[in-house]
């Protein structure tokens, strides 16, 4: 992240708040792209997501 205020943890609740919502509207192939970015985040960045990863 280049801005220092912004953290991976920051990231990832705003892009699962974004799944719920596509999901919450019908809209689950938007859902399924939204999840797959997470699993790219966190395959990039396991050791940050590991602590805080409610899964």
């Amino acid at each position: 992240m280049s801005h220092p205020n912004v953290t991976l943890e920051h990231v990832i609740a705003l892009a699962q708040a974004a799944m719920e919502g596509a999901d919450a509207l019908g809209m689950p192939l938007a859902g399924n792209h939204i999840a797959a970015g997470l699993d790219i985040l966190r395959a990039a960045c396991p050791q940050q997501v590991e602590a805080h990863d409610p899964a």
